[in-house]
């Protein structure tokens, strides 16, 4: 019986769920859009056809991953056109650098592989705006906390409004004022 290959196309077809649900639930965790689907990442993995969006290793090669072009930490979001293939070392290389910057794609990535990023984001209908990062319940400006340090509300008791100072200023810095 031949032995399935470690990588490839089968391989990654079937990690290619594990991504796509890693990505949403993420995205969900951080209060941002979270829309990509299985299908849509698999049309992704397909228009890329099986490589890297940036240095366009096959994956039969490395094995790729689910990568946001405008990263989460930059207010990305988990939808169709911002999620691109990557091979774990242009995934780390990229990290949480402005892709929109001239500098990272002259510095880091081939120009060929820009256009064919460029045309999943038009193809997708363009990118929602990037928003800041904000938490979940910021009308409210309360987050969870209680795995951070077990703040509590003193008002309601409970323990999902930041009454801690230092809590507030290690999330969102000294000059932190709550969005109404």
């Amino acid at each position: 019986m031949a032995r399935r290959p470690r990588y490839g196309r089968d391989a990654h077809y079937k990690y290619a769920t594990y991504q796509a649900t890693n990505a949403r639930t993420e995205a969900r965790r951080r209060g941002y859009i979270a829309r990509i689907t299985l299908d849509e990442w698999r049309y992704t993995l397909e228009f890329f056809e099986y490589t890297c969006a940036y240095c366009g290793v096959s994956c039969e090669t490395r094995p790729l991953q689910l990568e946001h072009f405008v990263p989460l930490g930059r207010g990305g979001h988990s939808v169709l056109g911002n999620c691109v293939p990557a091979c774990s070392s242009c995934n780390y290389r990229k990290s949480t650098n402005d892709p929109f910057h001239d500098q990272f794609w002259a510095h880091y990535f081939p120009r060929g592989q820009q256009q064919r990023v460029y045309e999943l984001i038009e193809y997708a209908g363009g990118l929602p705006e990037p928003g800041r990062w904000e938490p979940k319940h910021a009308e409210n400006s309360c987050y969870p906390l209680t795995a951070y340090c077990g703040a509590r509300d003193n008002i309601s008791g409970s323990d999902l409004s930041i009454t801690c100072d230092k809590c507030r200023s290690v999330l969102f810095g000294k000059g932190w004022i709550p969005y109404v």
